[in-house]
């Protein structure tokens, strides 16, 4: 026999110095556990929350709308002929009524129509403004990259440039501190100069090499903001073609299985 769930609680609860539950083993004791904000294991159309790659975007592939259910009048007809009138009488009732539901029921069913299809032109729209969008983000990519290489370069050259005017410095800092004690006043003079200009070369290269160090640092953050925009529009434009075909996907910033036909089971 199984062990009643109070027991196998209670057994944890002492494992537990501070009397505090599993909250993991508490959740298997009711059933499955899946894990948290992954998708259920009937979604078939998934979003994940990173790109595995920044491969260029569609350019001529669209996603297609879903088909339309059969209109309102058409279903009232197939149900009121669904069933032979057993009399003449009824039926002229049945054709009587099927006259009548025709302006009121066509009607009907072409504000349901324009209801949809403005729905779905809204979806549609969204996903060209973000396919041009995606497409301008990612033809703008090689330019920074260029960018982000002469950034790099310039940065590397000026560190270079401060290493050098670095060593410069200590080579003349050792230069003054072992002159010679008989050094002449001329002599020490020139010691003196020579290491203030390098005292001078050092400071303004570090400098330098700190604002190429900030110029890089912008470029990196263009680069950087370039590829997760990209990124983030291509996630928006997988759920858009999910809606466009009423594809159930996986939304991550809901944790959640979405159905973009829900509505029609209201219908």
């Amino acid at each position: 026999m199984h062990t009643p769930l109070i027991e196998r609680l209670s057994r944890v609860s002492r494992r537990h110095q501070n009397g505090e539950l599993d909250p993991e083993v508490v959740a298997r004791s009711f059933g499955a556990v899946l894990p948290v904000a992954e998708p259920l294991p009937e979604t078939p159309n998934l979003l994940k929350h990173v790109g595995d790659d920044l491969e260029d975007l569609p350019i001529d592939a669209h996603a297609k709308r879903p088909a339309p259910k059969p209109s309102i009048l058409t279903a009232a007809n197939a149900r009121l002929l669904s069933i032979k009138a057993r009399t003449p009488e009824r039926q002229q009732q049945v054709m009587t009524m099927i006259g009548m539901l025709l302006e009121p029921l066509t009607a009907l069913d072409e504000l349901v129509a324009t209801l949809e299809e403005e729905h779905f032109r809204a979806i549609d729209d969204r996903w060209e403004r973000i396919r041009q969008q995606g497409r301008s983000l990612a033809d703008s990519l090689p330019a920074l990259g260029a960018e982000l290489a002469q950034a790099q370069h310039v940065h590397r050259e000026s560190q270079e440039k401060r290493s050098h005017r670095k060593a410069d410095l200590e080579s003349f800092f050792e230069a003054r501190k072992h002159l010679s004690t008989w050094a002449s006043a001329k002599e020490t003079e020139a010691a003196d100069r020579k290491l203030l200009k390098a005292r001078e070369a050092a400071t303004q290269a570090a400098d330098e090499e700190f604002e190429f160090r900030k110029s890089l640092a912008v470029v990196e953050g263009k680069m950087a903001s370039a590829q997760e925009n990209l990124r983030l529009l291509k996630v928006e434009l997988k759920r858009l073609e999910a809606e466009l075909n009423g594809q159930p996907f996986f939304d991550p910033t809901l944790g959640l299985s979405s159905d973009p036909l829900a509505y029609r089971n209201q219908w």
